[in-house]
C-alpha cells in the first residue's frame, strides 16, 4: 500500500507540476506578486495530495510575526520548501542557485523574487544576498534561509553558517526560528512518501543585537533542537 501510495503521489505531483508550466509562462509577463499568489495555490495542490492520497497532514504550531523577518529554518525535505510559504504572509527563500537553470520552473524562481546563492563566489556571494535580503525587507516580503545548507536526517542538525547572522547584521531585523519536522515523511530524495504529521513550529524571535552572532546561532540550534 505505501508502495502504491506513493507512486501515485509521485505521478500526481509531476502532473501538477507539468500543468504549472502554462500559468507560469504566462505570469512571467505580469508584476512577480501575481507568481507569488500562483506559488501559494500550486502549494496548496501539492498538500492536497500529500494529505489525501499519502496521508500527511501539517500542524502548524506557534504563529508568524505580522512584520517582514529573517525566518531561519532547518532542513529534512523537500515539503518545507513547498509548503511554508502557506503559513506565513509574503516570504522569499535563499535557494542554490543551480534551481535557477531548470527550465520555466527556474525562471519562475527568478521572478518571484528568490535569492540564489553561488558558494563558488564566497564572500561575494554573501555581500550580495545581504544586499537583496534588504531590498526585499523593505519591500514588506520576509526572507527565509536555511542556516545548515543542506537537508538533514531526523534527528540530526548540520553546522549553523554563519550567513544568517550576519544577514541579521546587515538589516538589523529580529530572526523568527522555525523548528521543521518533515523528514520521518518525506525523506531527502525518498520515493516514499509516509502516512504521518509534518509539523512546522514557530519559536520566538531573536531580537538583533550588536555582537550578537554567537547567541544568534547557539539560540538557532538550542531552539531546533527543543
Amino acid at each position: 500500500m505505501l508502495f502504491l501510495r506513493s507512486l501515485l503521489f509521485n505521478f500526481c505531483l509531476l502532473i501538477w507540476i507539468i500543468l504549472s508550466f502554462l500559468p507560469e509562462i504566462v505570469l512571467l509577463i505580469f508584476p512577480s506578486k501575481y507568481l507569488r499568489m500562483y506559488s501559494k495555490v500550486w502549494g496548496y495542490g501539492v498538500r492536497f495530495l500529500l494529505r489525501w492520497i499519502v496521508g500527511i497532514k501539517i500542524l502548524v504550531k506557534g504563529k508568524p510575526p505580522k512584520e517582514p523577518v529573517l525566518f531561519a529554518l532547518n532542513h529534512q525535505s523537500a515539503l518545507e520548501t513547498i509548503v511554508f510559504q502557506l503559513y506565513v504572509k509574503e516570504v522569499i527563500f535563499v535557494l542554490k542557485k543551480e534551481l535557477f537553470y531548470l527550465p520555466i520552473f527556474g525562471l519562475a524562481l527568478m521572478k518571484i523574487g528568490h535569492i540564489g546563492i553561488n558558494r563558488a563566489m564566497g564572500r561575494r556571494a554573501l555581500l550580495k544576498i545581504q544586499e537583496k535580503t534588504k531590498e526585499k525587507l523593505e519591500q514588506g516580503i520576509s526572507v527565509a534561509i536555511f542556516p545548515e545548507g543542506t537537508r538533514c536526517p531526523v534527528g540530526q542538525l548540520g553546522r549553523m553558517g554563519s550567513g544568517i547572522a550576519v544577514m541579521q547584521e546587515e538589516t538589523k531585523t529580529e530572526v523568527c526560528p522555525v523548528k521543521i519536522k518533515t523528514g520521518h515523511v518525506w525523506g531527502k530524495n525518498a520515493f516514499f512518501k509516509k502516512p504521518g504529521t509534518a509539523i512546522i513550529e514557530f519559536k520566538k524571535p531573536i531580537p538583533y543585537k550588536k555582537d550578537n552572532r554567537a547567541f544568534l546561532l547557539n539560540t538557532l540550534k538550542e531552539r531546533f533542537s527543543s
